[in-house]
């Protein structure tokens, strides 16, 4: 807090010293007041000849933190502007639109994220898969969303969340032997996923395979 001071103290003798800008919004997000952050950014970006790359995405980055979620996705959209497979940003922009659910244009964002991507980037690449199933399973979407899990899965066969999706959509559509079998590979991973057990054993019931199926509700 003092050094803050001390910025603030300098900045009346040069309100356009850019460097103290930055110091000040740095030390305003470092004591988590964001709102007094977004203010200050916004003087750095004003004091900028050019609003680059760099100062924008410090400008999303604390109005994210500071909960301004429409004001922060404005901003992806204009460093997107500057450059339109900006990764990180695509992330943000999606995911800022899943959590205000608007389901259409986080999966729209998501698809441009993944073609944005380069192989090797998998982490990104299942995030974009996982995140779009699951928008498509709130939206009624299902046969959209079992194809977005099983490319996750191509990916990565560690997911147990992508399994345990998987086989409950396919469980819906009456495809017991798969559903079980997606359950299982759930269970490989997570063997005390108490939902994927319960739904193992229905699964089984289904195919008639009855004391498999009483095996895994004992084990509930």
């Amino acid at each position: 807090e003092d050094a803050l001071a001390m910025c603030k103290r300098l900045l009346f003798l040069n309100i356009r010293n850019v460097e103290m800008v930055k110091e000040k919004v740095f030390l305003l997000v470092e004591l988590s007041w964001f709102e007094e952050a977004v203010e200050a950014c916004e003087c750095l970006l004003d004091a900028s000849e050019v609003r680059s790359i760099e100062g924008l995405i410090l400008y999303e980055d604390i109005l994210e933190k500071a909960e301004m979620f429409t004001k922060a996705i404005s901003i992806c959209d204009e460093i997107l502007g500057l450059d339109d497979e900006y990764v990180d940003i695509l992330r943000r922009k999606a995911d800022m639109l899943a959590q205000r659910n608007e389901i259409d244009g986080a999966i729209r964002v998501y698809q441009q994220l993944i073609r944005a991507l380069d192989d090797c980037d998998a982490e990104n690449i299942v995030h974009a898969f996982m995140q779009s199933g699951k928008l498509f399973e709130r939206s009624k979407r299902k046969d959209e969303a079992l194809r977005s899990y099983e490319k996750a899965l191509q990916i990565d066969k560690h997911l147990s969340q992508a399994w345990h999706r998987r086989g409950q959509i396919l469980a819906e559509r009456r495809r017991f032997n798969e559903a079980a079998i997606s359950f299982e590979n759930c269970l490989q991973l997570q063997p005390l996923d108490v939902s994927a057990l319960y739904n193992k054993g229905v699964a089984l019931g289904q195919l008639g395979r009855h004391a498999e199926a009483l095996e895994c509700y004992m084990r509930c």
